[in-house]
């Protein structure tokens, strides 16, 4: 996630500082993306020089290899400098992009109703009723907003958030997903992949055959299995057990349920005659 994203952002930078002139464009670096850099916007590109912005309005666009930023109103803040020799590609500390945001690479489809990026904090906050992102093996979506942390690498989804991969679903009011690169799960290239999912808020887990909710619970992706805690219950074949505390292995459809994290606590279950909670411990 994190190289194709700042690719997008560095595309609205040259987007937005277009009427300064190609070369501070070209001196910004773009992401390192090769092929020219393709740049639309119906109603033209403004500069508001005392609230110090850059505005790109109606259908902005901007493209470069496989890397495309839309959006209907781009705009770019930056600090003034005395220093004559400082360009303004350098000075700037934040990018929104305002209604139908679309950011698409070769590797990740972000989507919301707005777009900031934070240069100095180095993270990205995407808002709306319909935000997503999609990468190749995952898809998180969220009711209000997705942020990402690029210098720790953390994504957190506010608001019925969803982490779906597979046939495998989190969902809660808070999503905390941590990530890291492929190869630390044994797979080829440095792409950005899940690698434990913290959830807070009516936690939901589930499979095609298998449901289990709680309070707050921990996904981890690579043994696909997710801990639950608090309030739990567990669906399975029409049958309902409740405890304190629950592992469920979502590969082997086995489930572990206690009455507490500990191991002490009740466990009670709601069986119906003729069908048996089957993978459950």
């Amino acid at each position: 996630m994190t190289g194709p994203l700042r690719t997008a952002w560095g595309l609205l930078i040259g987007l937005l500082l277009l009427t300064a002139g190609d070369a501070l464009a070209q001196s910004f670096g773009l992401g390192g993306q090769s092929g020219p850099l393709e740049i639309t916007a119906d109603q033209g590109i403004e500069w508001n020089r005392d609230q110090k912005q850059y505005i790109a309005r109606g259908n902005a666009r901007a493209a470069q290899g496989s890397t495309e930023v839309r959006a209907d109103e781009l705009i770019a803040y930056y600090q003034a400098s005395d220093d004559k020799t400082v360009q303004v590609a350098s000075q700037i500390y934040r990018i929104e992009a305002r209604g139908n945001v679309r950011i698409t690479t070769d590797r990740e489809q972000v989507k919301g109703d707005r777009a900031v990026y934070d240069l100095k904090k180095d993270s990205i906050i995407i808002s709306g009723s319909d935000v997503s992102l999609k990468t190749e093996s995952e898809l998180i979506t969220a009711t209000e907003s997705l942020e990402y942390d690029e210098a720790n690498k953390i994504a957190v989804a506010r608001g019925d958030a969803t982490v779906v991969r597979g046939d495998q679903r989190v969902a809660a009011d808070l999503l905390r997903a941590f990530l890291v690169e492929a190869s630390e799960h044994g797979k080829e290239g440095k792409d950005l992949v899940i690698d434990r999912v913290e959830a807070e808020g009516d936690v939901r887990v589930s499979t095609p055959k298998d449901f289990a909710r709680g309070d707050s619970g921990v996904y981890y992706a690579r043994n696909e299995l997710a801990t639950l805690e608090g309030n739990v219950r567990i669906t399975s074949d029409g049958n309902q057990l409740n405890g304190g505390f629950a592992e469920v292995n979502l590969a082997t459809g086995v489930s572990k349920l206690k009455g507490s994290a500990s191991g002490s606590g009740q466990v009670r279950g709601l069986l119906i005659p003729g069908s048996a909670p089957s993978g459950t411990q």
